[in-house]
């Protein structure tokens, strides 16, 4: 039988078409003849290929070469790659002196998804509104719990969330995420007891394979967690390598700490800024409780990169924050991919130092390869900057992968064909963006500029004027706004825009990107230029991507001295 072009075991994946082995994500180097090796011994899985069969197949009759020699080393290669041995096989089997046999569980492309897992929002039982944090909170960490399954493919949480409060069969639920199996549960706190309710479904077959009731005071919330992702393992054993016996190893057992951390991250995932400000101060609770809480640690320098990514405080005041509480999450956890992560950004969006933000994304890639989160970010803060779009699309492919939800990332896809000048995608990424999110100011404002380059301008300003109107008068709103009535034609209401935007950071700090970007549509290009100066002095976020966009290209509009991109 001939293998599928894509075949996944353990966390290896192959693509036979492109001859590329990948782990975890990360390709892994593998010569010719140890590749064809592997495609053999997958095209029948736990059968015995002949050490004859691989000799016809790899080396031609009229090939003179010490055949015993190379088999050994293509064998020796391609268990290396694997981190395989002989003594105790995980993949490779050797069967003396008559060949090998694929052992492991193989799972090909576009056939069984029982490998897959979507952990759904645990509903609130409560019935108090104030405590939606702490279930949110729990399913968020049960995802993560069980991202550590190796051999398990678990849809991200901005996908997961998607249907919360979504009343759909749970069949269709599994079938639109592309999972095997559905995690869901329910949590009722009661001063300071908890029950949790939590129930495994798998999907093809239509029944519960395993359910479970906790009750809990709070502090035995942390072996819930754990307990809950040695279930999942177990009763997907058969087909899944053996896993460790802990999973998890527990962050904190401080359950203020805990709450504190879990309202923080209910706070962030509003994705306002709001929200950032209120998860910034409880991440400051949680690490003041418990200074040794690495994710904490590594959840607060991402709330301050945040503020001062999105030009809402100074860069100089929020970065080197940011920066000393990553490194502290490094410090206490290493093996922490969420510390690389927020360090990595820091890098990219303050420092300019894209040769060392990539470094450390690569070691959070290789910590934990399957984050979409890490991904967008490398996507948007790295690669974009370096107009590196080719590779900033297919790392955003691979984070729809386990994300297939997500508005962001679609949005994402959309601004880099949108820099790239492949407008009828990114009409298409942005609007399905705004399908799963209808009212997303992000896609909707990229959406109007897509429109204004396809000379649709009246589609345009409806875009740009429902975002004010969603966002409240936002002053990033109303810069593309702005911009749009300027090559309009209506200079006096773009200027009015300019007034409120230059009233708005008379208040507070407020990024200079935002005025600059109506004076380039008001053709105003040395006062334009002056802001963009203003801007490197500031070390603004933002200047590295404005240099990669269209109309800062079309315009002819650069800083007086570039960013260093290394300093």
């Amino acid at each position: 039988m001939q293998p599928a072009q894509q075949v996944r075991f353990g966390t290896f994946e192959v693509d036979f078409e492109t001859g590329e082995l990948r782990k975890r994500g990360i390709r892994i180097r593998l010569q010719e003849k140890p590749l064809l090796i592997l495609r053999n011994l997958l095209e029948r899985p736990g059968e015995l290929v002949t050490r004859e069969e691989l000799r016809a197949k790899l080396w031609s009759d009229d090939t003179f070469v010490d055949f015993e020699g190379s088999l050994n080393a293509a064998i020796l290669k391609l268990r290396r790659a694997l981190g395989d041995s002989a003594g105790s096989p995980r993949f490779i089997e050797t069967l003396p002196k008559r060949g090998y046999r694929f052992i492991a569980p193989v799972q090909a492309d576009g056939g069984v998804r029982d490998l897959s897992l979507a952990v759904l929002p645990f509903r609130n039982a409560s019935g108090d509104a104030e405590d939606e944090y702490f279930a949110d909170g729990l399913t968020e960490e049960l995802i993560a719990a069980t991202a550590q399954i190796e051999g398990l493919r678990v849809v991200s949480r901005r996908s997961a969330f998607f249907y919360k409060g979504a009343a759909a069969d749970i069949r269709e639920l599994g079938q639109k995420l592309s999972v095997g199996h559905v995690l869901e549960g329910s949590v009722r706190r009661s001063q300071s007891r908890f029950r949790i309710r939590v129930e495994l479904t798998e999907i093809a077959a239509g029944y519960v394979v395993w359910s479970k009731r906790y009750d809990r005071d709070a502090t035995g919330i942390f072996d819930v967690q754990e307990d809950v992702a040695q279930a999942v393992a177990q009763s997907l054993e058969s087909k899944l390598q053996p896993q460790p016996a802990g999973l998890i190893p527990t962050a904190t057992t401080d359950s203020a700490a805990h709450g504190a951390y879990l309202q923080g991250k209910h706070q962030w995932n509003r994705w306002t800024p709001d929200g950032w400000r209120r998860a910034l101060t409880c991440f400051q609770e949680a690490v003041n409780q418990q200074p040794d809480y690495a994710p904490a640690w590594a959840a607060l320098s991402r709330a301050h990169s945040a503020l001062g990514g999105f030009g809402l405080v100074r860069p100089r005041g929020a970065f080197p924050l940011a920066n000393q509480a990553a490194r502290r999450a490094i410090e206490l956890k290493p093996e922490f991919a969420d510390g690389y992560g927020a360090l990595a950004e820091c890098a990219a969006l303050y420092d300019w130092d894209f040769e060392e933000s990539e470094r450390l994304f690569e070691q959070a890639f290789e910590l934990d390869p399957a984050s979409p989160v890490t991904r967008d970010a490398y996507a948007g803060c790295c690669l974009l900057p370096q107009g590196r779009f080719e590779q900033a699309q297919q790392h955003l492919a691979r984070a729809l992968e386990t994300d297939p939800l997500s508005p962001r990332i679609l949005s994402y896809q959309g601004l880099t064909s949108y820099i790239t000048m492949d407008f009828g995608h990114a009409e298409r990424a942005l609007r399905k963006a705004l399908e799963l999110h209808p009212g997303y100011d992000f896609a909707l404002s990229w959406l109007g500029m897509t429109l204004l380059k396809q000379d649709r301008h009246a589609e345009a300003l409806a875009a740009f004027e429902s975002t004010v109107e969603l966002t409240h008068r936002d002053p990033a709103a109303l810069a593309f706004l702005g911009y749009a009535q300027a090559l309009a034609g209506r200079e006096s209401d773009a200027e009015r825009i300019l007034e409120e935007i230059d009233r708005a950071s008379g208040q507070s700090y407020l990024t200079r990107f935002h005025s600059m970007f109506v004076r380039v549509g008001l053709g105003q290009l040395d006062e334009a230029q002056a802001e963009l100066v203003h801007m490197e002095d500031e070390k603004d976020p933002y200047l590295p991507l404005a240099r990669v966009l269209p109309f800062m290209r079309i315009a002819r509009v650069e800083a007086t001295s570039q960013p260093k991109l290394n300093q």
